[in-house]
């Protein structure tokens, strides 16, 4: 993941907000996770696709923390989501796919 990784929450859950916090229920397995106010805020912005980018400039705006700080944390948060199935990603340096896409 890079921050020109585009990043979107994934369709296949359901989300449910209640004080400052999202709970997560993955349909494929029925496991839940709750998320603490960053990453709430995080995946709030990404219910339309992201660049890693856009979100680490908006937590910048929000809260006092050094860039590099900020991009290794949300960088490594994005990734513990991906692999937990919380959020599709798609890189936009990857070369194309022989159907096109």
């Amino acid at each position: 993941m890079t921050l020109d990784t585009l990043v979107v929450r994934r369709t296949d859950a359901l989300y449910d907000e209640a004080d400052g916090e999202i709970t997560v229920m993955k349909l494929e397995d029925g496991s839940f996770y709750r998320l603490n106010g960053v990453a709430t805020q995080i995946l709030r912005a990404m219910s339309e696709p992201r660049r890693v980018a856009e979100i680490r400039d908006h937590l910048l705006r929000c809260y006092e923390v050094d860039v590099a700080t900020c991009e290794a944390q949300l960088l490594a948060l994005l990734d513990q989501m991906a692999a937990e199935h919380l959020i599709d990603r798609r890189d936009e340096t990857a070369a194309p796919r022989a159907d096109g896409q």
